[in-house]
């Protein structure tokens, strides 16, 4: 389906999303499915606040639509943030989502590195989810890892900014960056987060050095190296812990979460929780849940 090797900058375009004409291009899946059978929130529909005040690599309209009405369909209220990130702003809402921020445009890659959240924000996000806050926050390889470095942080979690890969664990007919965790292959972890979850698939993306005291929900694999041979000292790709009263989930890839279009040479393939065959879906329905109920 997909060559075999990828160039570091093919593997920027991709990844992110974007490819030009001649290479590929991602869009979002018009046609994923986004019902619910059975919704998690009735009676109470939690608060979720989308960020997109940051450069964001996705938007709640397009790459990320199907998270959204994913989200939506399970009950929650959706409202998306183009603002600076304050108390004030973070008070009434349950969940903050923060998907790819950047420190500016991607088309400039080296201020799109800096910084993209100020130390003000940071303590805000942070004294919010210790109040009882559930925060998702999606990584990537850089440019996303550098610019997002400082929450991420913030949470004892430390990023690598390089792109992992695993033949040993490579999903079928995909990169060798994609990489399939299951109990079976020992990359998922037993949590609330994978319940009903046989398989989830990282779409690419860098890796993660969890403290102690977190669950890694999805492991990196004994023969997983950085894919520029550099030595591999994140240990996971995904995870989760308690931060206070609050949870917070981190992933080291973006594209896993969302259900886009990938366009290649002609050929249109999914990728993300529209692959058939990969419970990424039920993923994204338990960390909503998983951090909502945090908040009381």
């Amino acid at each position: 389906m997909k060559a075999e090797v990828l160039t570091r900058a093919l593997i920027v375009l991709l990844l992110l999303g974007l490819g030009t004409e001649a290479l590929a291009q991602q869009v979002g899946d018009p046609s994923f499915d986004a019902r619910v059978a059975q919704p998690a929130f009735v009676r109470r529909h939690p608060r979720l606040l989308f960020d997109e005040g940051h450069y964001n690599v996705h938007k709640s309209t397009t790459t990320y639509k199907a998270f959204v009405d994913l989200v939506t369909n399970d009950g929650f209220s959706v409202e998306t943030n183009n603002r600076a990130l304050t108390r004030e702003i973070l008070a009434p809402y349950q969940v903050l989502v923060i998907a790819g921020a950047l420190g500016a445009p991607l088309e400039d890659e080296a201020k799109a590195k800096a910084p993209a959240f100020t130390a003000a924000e940071i303590a805000a996000v942070r004294a919010w989810v210790q109040r009882g806050g559930g925060l998702l926050l999606l990584t990537d390889h850089e440019p996303v890892s550098s610019a997002e470095a400082g929450l991420t942080r913030a949470f004892g979690i430390e990023p690598t900014g390089q792109v992992v890969v695993d033949e040993a664990h490579r999903f079928e007919g995909y990169y060798p960056s994609n990489i399939a965790a299951t109990r079976a292959n020992g990359l998922l972890a037993e949590h609330a987060l994978t319940a009903g979850v046989g398989r989830v698939v990282v779409f690419g993306g860098q890796s993660l050095r969890f403290p102690r005291k977190a669950t890694i929900l999805v492991r990196l694999g004994p023969g997983a190296r950085n894919q520029d041979g550099g030595a591999l000292t994140g240990n996971g790709q995904a995870g989760a812990l308690w931060f206070g009263r609050g949870r917070v989930v981190v992933t080291g890839d973006m594209g896993m979460l969302s259900a886009q279009l990938f366009t290649e040479n002609g050929v249109t393939s999914p990728w993300g929780m529209n692959v058939p065959g990969v419970d990424n879906r039920q993923l994204v329905l338990n960390i909503g849940r998983w951090l909502a109920r945090a908040a009381k």
